[in-house]
């Protein structure tokens, strides 16, 4: 199998709300991991266990990234790192898409992720697609402030400025974690990945003798989480996958508007969703 093939990840989904209500929930999941910068290589290798832009069992669709009109979104991908000085740095990289793939032809992605290597197998960005139960999405492209490799597990910020819960204010700010195994060129080995958004207030403590630690604990909102044991696609782990989670993509929008009827019985205040961002990318 080539180390540039197709992963199917398996793990949980982790949301934990910490204020101004308590309230969390823990899902196992599967999920894609995409070398997209490979895809034809691999497009047609699977039959409908895994299809590419037609139907199948699992399946990618164009349309469901990028400009979302069913053009190729690495075109997407790469035209939005160059907006923003990246250009230089991914050429030649690697381009892996972490998503939930279409399950008999239905998906809804709260967030899907874009990993942008650069050709020694440095990560140099992620763009985040992020998408509310509205229809209204939202780009956050998270990378150092110096264009710089990214470590595992380091810290990379953005302002919160698209609606996502109507149970959370859009203030405040995003803390971004990646953790993935090592890529080198084209391969990228099985094993864990893990994303991590933390949300945070914008408020501050009042004690000007707070540590900077409390300081965090005291602003942070939420904290979300999405990992999995990565193993190459086969038809077999596809069929499997479908198996084991045959109502996984209805389940995402269902637990959504469950927990949510939970957050509004605890009395967790409930705020108006505003007018989108004018820019699609953060």
């Amino acid at each position: 199998m080539s180390n540039s093939a197709p992963l199917l990840a398996f793990g949980q989904v982790m949301h934990r709300r910490l204020a101004p209500r308590g309230h969390r929930f823990a899902y196992p999941v599967f999920y894609a991991l995409l070398p997209m910068h490979r895809l034809d290589d691999w497009a047609e290798g699977y039959g409908r266990a895994f299809a590419v832009n037609r139907a199948g069992l699992l399946s990618l669709r164009f349309a469901d990234y990028g400009r979302r009109d069913g053009s190729d979104p690495r075109i997407w991908v790469r035209e939005l790192l160059a907006a923003h000085g990246l250009a230089a740095a991914t050429a030649g990289g690697a381009l892996w898409l972490q998503t939930f793939p279409r399950m008999v032809g239905y998906v809804f992605n709260p967030v899907s992720f874009w990993y942008c290597f650069d050709p020694a197998g440095a990560l140099r960005a992620v763009v985040c697609e992020v998408s509310n139960t509205f229809g209204e999405r939202h780009n956050y492209l998270a990378a150092r402030p110096d264009g710089g490799p990214i470590a595992p597990g380091e810290t990379l910020a953005a302002t919160k400025v698209f609606h996502v819960s109507p149970f959370f204010p859009v203030s405040g700010g995003y803390r971004f974690r990646f953790h993935f195994p090592a890529v080198a060129g084209d391969e990228a080995g099985e094993g864990r990945w893990l994303s991590r958004i933390e949300y945070f207030d914008a408020a501050a403590p009042d004690d000007a003798a707070a540590t900077a630690a409390a300081a965090v604990a005291a602003a942070d909102r939420l904290h979300a989480a999405l990992s999995g044991q990565a193993r190459p696609l086969s038809r077999g782990l596809a069929l499997s996958a479908f198996l084991r989670y045959p109502a996984q993509t209805l389940g995402v929008m269902a637990r959504i508007h469950w927990h949510a009827l939970q957050l509004w019985l605890k009395g967790v205040p409930f705020f108006k969703k505003p007018l989108p961002p004018p820019t699609e990318t953060t």
